[in-house]
């Protein structure tokens, strides 16, 4: 995983302006941190990072002291595919990324050693963030 790919993948979501500005220079580590599949052909998932953003949110607090992991609120639809394997193990520590596109869609595949989740769709759109603080 590099911060080129993830940059690639903030580009492919829909309504991605905020994030681009939170991040202009992609984001290098991260945690998958959900999903939810609904049978009305959407996929949400979180992303959750510990990267400091490039610009403070007044509502959010101040970093390090209000939040130090910022949520990154994504939904998938038009899904050709979904992959969920050893989901249980996966403990919310940095993760793998891949991106591919295929036939002009997109496949995200998130994964460590002993899990994995892959994404295929036509549409990825940005929704929220959200933030919160672990203790150090």
């Amino acid at each position: 995983m590099g911060i080129i790919i993830f940059k690639l993948m903030i580009e492919i979501l829909h309504n991605n302006q905020f994030l681009l500005r939170l991040f202009p220079q992609g984001i290098n580590e991260f945690s998958f941190g959900r999903i939810e599949l609904r049978t009305d052909n959407r996929v949400y998932f979180d992303i959750h990072t510990m990267i400091k953003p490039s610009m403070s949110i007044s509502k959010w607090g101040e970093w390090g002291k209000d939040y130090n992991v910022l949520v990154i609120k994504v939904l998938a639809q038009f899904i050709q595919d979904v992959k969920v394997e050893d989901f249980q193990n996966n403990l919310m520590s940095s993760c793998q990324f891949r991106l591919d596109e295929v036939d002009g869609k997109y496949s995200l595949n998130f994964f460590e050693e002993d899990w994995n989740v892959k994404l295929h769709a036509s549409a990825y759109t940005f929704l929220e963030c959200s933030t919160y603080l672990i203790e150090s």
